[in-house]
């Protein structure tokens, strides 16, 4: 009987393949699954793959929850652009240059639009086109375009810089807007199915691997962009006034400002969470399960104000100045039934969808009963799970409705982890992975295998690991905290093909999959 699952985290832009344009692609993804595969993974796990503001990284900062980033389109699938020639490799060849990679796919792109519209409406691909409008123009693609056509016509990050009417999403301005910038707004739909189209392809590939299935996890943030498409098309869904983040805890002596909204709890009930209801469905066509990003929030907003309100805190920051933090709700026994509440919706409308929840950072002693409540299985990070004396947790002693992991994307992978480890807590681990007849001080090799069998055994119904730690490197995803061209940027070393084909990776991947298998998990 398989006893759980494991899957392995890769973000869409570390992926690699012969002909991208210095990003990954959607072109690319079936070829790692391949390779996770040889490992035992039965799911892949990326990273949000929307729309990014113009000179952000992170795929946490999307300005929408639902358009898919143009720059994850492979050029060479897009008839429109059949036998046409791209710089094949911009950038330094280890890391995305994304500066690069926006400008050389927004030309093609907008000369594959501009090829798009010169085709007869009974043309095939303008039904198709039609069928995808019939499908998302309504709940979302629509504001979608109008948002960044506009953005790009008034010169502007911000919708709150639209001129008045427009801002405010007055009809008569948006229809004469609509009539002066239709091409605009067609060739950005145009792009979105262009988007689509082929991340329907990678599920089907995905689907049709000769090793058999490989399932495609997401990733939901919590939040969406003050400044985004959704919060212009809905505002009432949100509030602006504060902005969201987490107190100070261990990870942070200042806390986090994230520069964020907040969720207007009452406009939600009274839509019957319609934004929800929206994003769930959405999500359900891109993924087979997916992550809630800081899911310690639907239980409580910490919300960050200049100035003092009612029951807030100060909180002095490095330059002098202070920041005044509330949670809302302000009470634990309201946060414990708010987090029931959304959570319950969230996961009525999953369906049989999987949900997996984020629960790391300074967790209330209410937050996991709530989540076994619900069944929704919480992270369990090697390093950060402890007993009451400090001693890191033997995977052994997980609960079946978790997520066993050494790391995550905003962490150092197994070996950078592991040399930041206090001496205790090196032994410790020496201890565990001994009952394996590895030995943790020999090399990095047995560590990870004494990891990854731990992991195996573990009762925990996921298992899960970064791309790197099968590769055997070091590389961060990100530095939390740290804005630099270093972040968000790893790629592979090579192609996957390249790595499957490499005799010392291949062996890993191997002796990870032999783990999995005995413990029924491959």
């Amino acid at each position: 009987m398989r006893k759980g699952s494991f899957g392995v985290t890769i973000p869409l832009f570390s992926l690699r393949r012969d002909g991208d344009h210095g990003i990954g692609d959607l072109a690319g993804l079936a070829s790692f699954a391949a390779l996770a595969q040889e490992a035992g993974a039965a799911f892949l796990q990326v990273l949000p793959p929307h729309v990014l503001l113009g000179g952000e990284t992170s795929p946490y900062g999307a300005v929408s929850a639902f358009a898919l980033d143009p720059v994850y389109i492979a050029l060479d699938r897009v008839p429109e652009l059949a036998g046409k020639r791209f710089p094949a490799e911009p950038g330094t060849s280890h890391s995305v240059n994304y500066t690069q990679v926006r400008a050389l796919k927004g030309a093609a792109l907008a000369e594959a639009a501009a090829t798009f519209a010169a085709l007869a409406p009974n043309d095939p691909r303008n039904q198709e086109f039609q069928r995808f409008l019939a499908a998302e123009d309504a709940t979302w693609l629509d504001d979608y375009a109008l948002y960044v056509v506009a953005r790009d016509v008034h010169a502007v990050w911000r919708f709150t810089d639209f001129p008045a009417p427009l801002r405010d999403r007055d009809p008569g301005a948006i229809a004469a807007f609509r009539a002066e910038h239709t091409t605009a707004i067609d060739a950005a739909k145009y792009i979105q199915f262009l988007a689509f189209e082929q991340w329907a392809a990678a599920r089907a590939e995905l689907a049709q691997l000769p090793g058999g299935p490989v399932r495609l996890f997401g990733d939901l943030p919590f939040m969406v962009a003050r400044d985004g498409a959704d919060v212009w098309a809905d505002p009432a869904t949100f509030t602006m006034e504060g902005s969201l983040g987490v107190p100070p805890d261990a990870f942070s002596a200042e806390g986090q400002d994230w520069q964020l909204p907040t969720w207007n709890i009452e406009t939600l009930r009274r839509s019957n969470y319609a934004f929800f209801q929206k994003r769930i469905a959405h999500s359900r066509k891109l993924y087979d399960g997916f992550r809630l990003d800081h899911v310690l929030g639907y239980f409580r907003q910490w919300r960050w104000f200049s100035k003092p309100v009612a029951g807030s805190a100060a909180i002095r920051q490095k330059d002098g100045s202070a920041l005044h933090g509330v949670f809302t709700p302000a009470d634990e026994p309201s946060q414990n039934a708010l987090g029931r509440e959304l959570l319950g919706v969230l996961q009525k409308l999953a369906g049989d969808g999987v949900i997996l929840a984020e629960d790391l950072g300074t967790v209330p002693d209410f937050v996991p009963p709530a989540l076994d409540a619900l069944g929704l299985p919480g992270y369990k990070v090697l390093p950060w799970t402890r007993e009451k004396n400090g001693t890191i947790t033997d995977p052994a002693a997980y609960p079946e409705n978790a997520v066993a992991t050494f790391s995550t994307h905003d962490t150092a992978p197994l070996e950078g982890f592991y040399a930041e480890f206090a001496e205790v807590d090196k032994h410790r681990l020496a201890h565990l992975i001994g009952r394996y007849r590895l030995n943790a001080w020999e090399s990095a090799t047995t560590r990870r295998d004494g990891v990854f069998a731990l992991f195996a055994d573990s009762p925990a119904r996921w298992v899960l690991a970064l791309a790197q730690e099968l590769l055997g490197v070091r590389d961060r995803i990100n530095v939390p905290g740290v804005v630099g061209d270093g972040n968000w940027s790893w790629r592979l070393p090579a192609t996957a093909d390249a790595l499957r084909a490499d005799p010392t990776i291949a062996e890993a991947l191997a002796t990870v999959r032999a783990w999995m298998e005995a413990a029924g998990r491959a």
